[in-house]
């Protein structure tokens, strides 16, 4: 890890870390997404589809690490992944797979996030899902990703490249805060802000499942 550059958690990311810590050991901070598609597909298109999607995104590069108790973040290098082909024998089976992944404990160890491909016996009914942890994103970032996976796959099937528009970059946004954090703007936001709450408002308490283990 001496190689490798070490960020921060951005200000969204610290705020997911401490619900995570709070709720260890459970599957909180899983965002799952199913894109069901009606007609067969080529399953080795799509595969190199998803692909092309996990190296134009660095959320999917994104790794953490514990230094001295702090998590940190660093970008690795793209591998190409051999997605998993599971076959349903009915619709109702899409649902009950989606659950079985959103129900996954991630390892900070691991990549944070999952894809599927599935189809549906004796039908046109194909299609892939993608669980992803909140650290790395969230409900619209996923909603986007499974976009691009398909136009990516129209593209691959047509002999077409995508052109290179702008490469999503996470990067670039914790630049960006860092950048934030160290501005004028920043100083003036944070006396506002101190100023706003020098008298704290009434607490509210949030019903929770949690138990106490201790």
């Amino acid at each position: 890890f001496m190689e490798q550059k070490l960020y921060d958690l951005t200000a969204p990311q610290k705020s997911i870390w401490l619900t995570e810590q709070y709720f260890s050991g459970t599957n909180i901070n899983n965002i799952c997404g199913t894109a069901i598609i009606s007609e067969l597909l080529d399953f080795n298109v799509l595969n190199k589809a998803i692909n092309l999607v996990i190296e134009k995104n660095d959320i999917f590069r994104l790794n953490f690490i514990e230094e001295n108790g702090i998590l940190k973040q660093y970008f690795k290098q793209f591998e190409s992944k051999q997605i998993e082909i599971i076959e349903l024998d009915s619709e109702e089976e899409i649902s009950n797979l989606e659950q079985k992944l959103l129900s996954r404990v991630f390892d900070l160890k691991e990549d944070l996030y999952e894809f599927k491909m599935f189809k549906v016996k004796s039908t046109n009914i194909c299609g892939y899902m993608l669980n992803i942890h909140h650290i790395k994103s969230d409900a619209l970032t996923l909603g986007l990703t499974c976009k691009k996976i398909i136009q990516e796959y129209i593209a691959l099937v047509n002999n077409e490249t995508l052109e290179a528009n702008e490469k999503a970059s996470y990067e670039n946004y914790i630049n960006s805060e860092a950048e934030y954090r160290i501005s004028k703007k920043y100083e003036a936001d944070k006396n506002y802000w101190e100023e706003k709450f020098k008298e704290l408002p009434n607490i509210i308490t949030i019903p929770s499942t949690k138990k106490d283990t201790t």
